[in-house]
């Protein structure tokens, strides 16, 4: 019994910081939370409107993804006005005219 006891107690400090390692590397394997941000599929000059022909999607892992990027469906900015975006840019929202404006202008 004493040499059950030695032996936890032998092998108590070996298996704490290899428990601390595989809890680590399992928590890598998760899988990231992502982002999937629209981005300019080619050069779109100034005062462009917006269609679907002109985006494509790209997913970012969430805290990689820059701020005021759009996001979600992509219908609700189709039809508005921009500013120059060059091709494989994430399109911001401060790069398209408000939406009042672009939906009047048509």
């Amino acid at each position: 019994m004493t040499g059950l006891v030695l032996g936890c107690l032998c092998g108590l400090p070996i298996h704490l910081p290899l428990r601390s390692l595989w809890f680590r590397v399992e928590e890598r394997r998760r899988p990231e939370d992502v982002t999937l941000v629209w981005v300019a599929a080619r050069d779109l000059p100034a005062g462009a409107t917006l269609t679907q022909d002109d985006l494509y999607g790209v997913q970012f892992p969430s805290r990689f993804a820059p701020d005021g990027v759009l996001t979600g469906d992509p219908d609700r900015q189709v039809g508005r006005r921009l500013l120059p975006c060059l091709a494989d840019e994430p399109l911001r929202e401060e790069r398209l005219e408000p939406v009042s404006r672009s939906r009047q202008a048509r």
